[in-house]
């Protein structure tokens, strides 16, 4: 069953033509990764989902709601969250703080109370950082805070904007099992990411963009090593 539908999506910065009729369907417990070349129009794209980016025409549905008239913070109340480019965390404020912040969009204080034990115990590396300034950690745990915090809506649709870039190996290798995991665990993951072996391995639908088109879509296992792919990467 579709949770995210993406019709004939039309998305211009200006006279920029960001996106130019994107269709994608997302099966809900999934993870499907999106690929393309720097510009290729991948964060536009998860931008649109989010509500940070208005699209000229074309509709994104979520369980068959139509998100276009959805303000940012009434989609994320709708179950669709948001791990952004470059982490985005609150490098002044602790870990415990940035997670308390996230945990103001649960009603229940006691509701995120559990919610923020539950992140300490997915990620321990967090527990131990607790009291620590979020601009001290290091890329990695970083990104698990980045996670952690779009978790602590209970989002069904997560979105994940190149959570790997600039990690060391083994964190790339801890980032791409906890992406695993979720889906194991029911959360439907759309993912952009330029590591595209992994992507591709771990994902059950991807789509290449070149210039804010689709140049192919399906089963990794019909794109992998293909020809599209490594064109839409030459594409500038």
């Amino acid at each position: 069953m579709s949770l995210l539908e993406i019709e004939a999506l039309h998305v211009r910065y200006g006279p920029v033509h960001a996106l130019k009729g994107v269709d994608l369907s997302v099966d809900a417990g999934t993870i499907s990764t999106v690929l393309g070349a720097n510009g290729a129009g991948k964060t536009t794209l998860l931008m649109a989902v989010a509500g940070a980016r208005r699209w000229a025409s074309g509709d994104i549905r979520f369980e068959g709601q139509s998100l276009a008239k959805m303000a940012p913070e009434d989609i994320v109340q709708a179950g669709i969250g948001l791990c952004p480019e470059g982490r985005r965390v609150f490098t002044a404020l602790t870990v415990a703080e940035n997670l308390q912040l996230a945990g103001a969009i649960q009603r229940d204080a006691g509701r995120a109370k559990r919610l923020t034990d539950e992140m300490y115990g997915r990620f321990p590396i967090l527990a131990e950082r607790a009291g620590q300034r979020a601009g001290l950690l290091s890329g990695g745990e970083q990104q698990m805070l980045a996670v952690a915090r779009a978790l602590m809506a209970t989002p069904r649709l997560l979105l994940m904007d190149e959570p790997s870039l600039g990690l060391a190996p083994q964190m790339v290798d801890t980032v791409f099992s906890v992406i695993k995991t979720l889906r194991e665990e029911g959360i439907t993951v759309l993912l952009v990411e330029q590591n595209v072996p992994r992507s591709l391995a771990i994902a059950d639908h991807a789509l290449v963009l070149a210039t804010g088109s689709t140049a192919a879509s399906g089963p990794p296992s019909s794109l992998e090593g293909g020809e599209l792919v490594r064109a839409a990467y030459l594409t500038a």
